[in-house]
């Protein structure tokens, strides 16, 4: 067996770390509006139907997963031509094919809720045994 050292173990890991990193953007870029989801868009728009979008991670000031209501296409030649109205606000702010998805994320597990407190409820931050007494 031919020993590489420590050059040779350097040029494999940056090596899969490159194969790594081009398979993630390839995911990530996956689930972005592809042209023909774009037209598709286009179309029921077009038919006054308001389709429901999910933000990316390339989504700014937005959380992933949220979604929105695509509610007109802009000309493409500006970066953010898709004009979205997100769940969380009234205002409609424009978004690049990056930025969305048709893709419904997975639903968020929900923990459950931890078992009431054997002493009772307390106010926050106050120790057990130490009611305030009025006085």
């Amino acid at each position: 067996m031919r020993d590489v050292g420590l050059l040779g173990h350097a040029r494999r890991y940056l090596t899969a770390s490159r194969l790594e990193l081009r398979m993630a953007s390839r995911a990530a870029t996956s689930k972005s509006l592809s042209a023909i989801e774009i037209e598709r868009l286009t179309v029921d728009l077009a038919a006054g139907r308001k389709p429901r979008v999910w933000f990316t991670t390339d989504a700014v000031g937005i959380d992933v997963g949220r979604s929105g209501t695509l509610v007109a296409i802009a000309d493409h030649v500006e970066p953010d031509f898709l004009r979205v109205k997100p769940s969380v606000c009234t205002d409609v702010l424009a978004f690049s094919p990056s930025e969305l998805t048709l893709t419904r994320p997975a639903e968020r597990r929900v923990s459950a809720p931890h078992p009431t407190d054997p002493a009772g409820d307390r106010a926050c931050g106050s120790a057990p045994g130490s009611a305030r007494r009025s006085g």
